[in-house]
């Protein structure tokens, strides 16, 4: 396997602290998101940690929390909405009174 110091998330981990790039693998002919981090140094040189996963995945975990998270703006509108429309009665029930 070749070195992969000269990769971008590697570099900026180096540089930052961390990094992370989006590309095509070779080695397994899929679309990757690169993650990379650099651990605290010991004294010795730097050790960077690099993960990997499919951009696919990372689409379909995302699409799944956009639908959880339209899902329960819906239900908190609707609540809020109710709520409003009680305490309202409520305001002009006691002004008629």
């Amino acid at each position: 396997m070749e070195n992969h110091a000269g990769r971008p998330e590697i570099q900026d981990a180096l540089a930052k602290g961390n990094g992370q790039s989006i590309r095509h693998s070779v080695t397994i002919n899929r679309d990757l998101l690169y993650y990379a981090v650099r651990q605290p140094e010991t004294g010795g040189p730097p050790v960077v940690l690099r993960f990997a996963l499919p951009l696919q995945r990372v689409d379909e975990v995302l699409r799944e929390f956009r639908k959880r998270l339209w899902l329960a703006s819906v239900v908190m509108l609707l609540a809020t909405g109710a709520a409003s429309l009680l305490i309202s009665r409520s305001f002009s029930i006691a002004w008629t009174v």
